[in-house]
């Protein structure tokens, strides 16, 4: 939709999490736990590097959360998802790090053997609906007085 330049708002969102129901033996559903939205770290390259033609590295995140916190939000009103306004993510478990659609038990690489320097963020919900971080859309906008604010969307991750 257009967007009124005059009439801005705070954008406040949601990341929905979705519970992972089963039935047990009276065939009433019992929520075994939440899956929690996708989150990726990508490498970003500086401009030598996009010469070359170098792949970037891309990285699963591992999604943080508290089960009781969240299913609370269930008890209240089941019939809407249960979310997060926030995201506690870590870059790897143990030491590893894990690569999107890896089957691997023990994760994929060593975490300190990841190079430093800028990080991209992205998140997908349940819908595949996704925010990344660095994001240009919406940077030529001039003098946001509330509300999006063009130049938080240039955050990155910095590993070092």
């Amino acid at each position: 939709p257009l967007q009124d330049l005059s009439d801005k708002v705070d954008c406040a969102v949601a990341f929905p999490f979705v519970p992972v129901v089963s039935v047990d033996e009276t065939g009433a559903p019992v929520i075994e736990g939440l899956e929690p939205p996708i989150v990726y770290f990508t490498q970003v390259l500086d401009a030598a590097a996009e010469a070359r033609g170098d792949t970037p590295i891309v990285v699963e995140g591992v999604v943080e959360f508290d089960f009781n916190s969240l299913a609370s939000q269930l008890l209240i009103d089941a019939t809407r998802a249960v979310e997060s306004l926030e995201l506690s993510v870590r870059i790897g478990v143990d030491g590893r790090y894990f690569l999107p659609f890896s089957t691997s038990a023990t994760g994929d690489g060593s975490v300190d053997a990841l190079p430093a320097g800028p990080w991209a963020v992205t998140v997908v919900n349940a819908a595949g609906q996704t925010w990344t971080v660095p994001n240009t859309f919406g940077a030529a906008e001039s003098n946001p007085t509330a509300g999006f604010v063009p130049a938080t969307q240039g955050a990155t991750v910095v590993l070092q």
